[in-house]
């Protein structure tokens, strides 16, 4: 949860922020960079915990105890 925090953090901070300042100081594309890859990992985390990742992992315990029954 702290990688999908910190990427509204950074959201926040660009829409509330200066863009004049961080254009002029150089560091809007890495500012861009991060924040795109923060986008991308937050995404992969959701679609883990609320996605098919997450119900292949239940789906594979429950053959794992159906198969220790036998």
């Amino acid at each position: 949860m702290g990688i999908i925090s910190l990427t509204f953090i950074m959201y926040f901070w660009i829409l509330n922020g200066d863009m004049k300042k961080i254009a002029e100081n150089g560091v809007k594309d890495i500012v861009i960079y991060i924040l795109g890859s923060l986008t991308t990992i937050s995404t992969q985390v959701a679609a883990f915990y609320f996605g098919s990742s997450q119900g292949s992992k239940d789906k594979q315990k429950s053959i794992e105890s159906i198969a220790s029954k036998h």
